[in-house]
């Protein structure tokens, strides 16, 4: 290839290739562990909503060093995740349960429940559940999670 146009497109890419964004330095202390338990206000005939929302969850969780786990066990911490209130479906409520006590932790609204708004979602729902799972954190009760026991 010619010298100048490789030249040129590396100006012209330049400016792209620096807005992104830079990858996360790999962390070195052990990473989080939480189970998930994400539902919907009703019932709905099939679950590829609410299957698909916690597999983008779970990949955006491994880059805030939270892993994943498939079933809670005792004394381990469970990210509840309602997609919707029954009074309000543009709402994505998030709260963490450590030793069977619920603390809200933060609620994302959404314009629509299409699953490319949800995978945006998910990377701020992923940003709130980190946050609450950290040690240093005591966030302050918030309102009752609406549809659980």
């Amino acid at each position: 290839m010619n010298p100048r146009a490789c030249a040129a497109l590396v100006l012209a890419l330049g400016p792209a290739a620096a807005a992104c964004e830079a990858p996360r330095a790999p962390s070195t202390e052990p990473p989080s562990v939480v189970a998930l338990d994400v539902a919907l206000p009703v019932w709905e005939l099939g679950r590829w909503t609410v299957t698909g929302f916690t597999e983008t969850l779970r990949d955006e969780l491994s880059a805030h060093n939270v892993r994943v786990v498939g079933h809670a066990s005792p004394g381990q911490s469970v990210a509840v995740v309602n997609l919707g209130l029954y009074n309000n479906w543009r709402a994505i409520d998030v709260a963490v349960m450590r030793g069977g006590r619920a603390v809200f932790t933060g609620r994302v609204l959404i314009p629509d429940r299409t699953m490319p708004t949800l995978d945006k979602a998910a990377e701020l729902v992923a940003a709130i559940v980190a946050r609450g799972l950290a040690p240093s954190v005591d966030p302050a009760p918030g309102p009752p999670i609406e549809g659980r026991p």
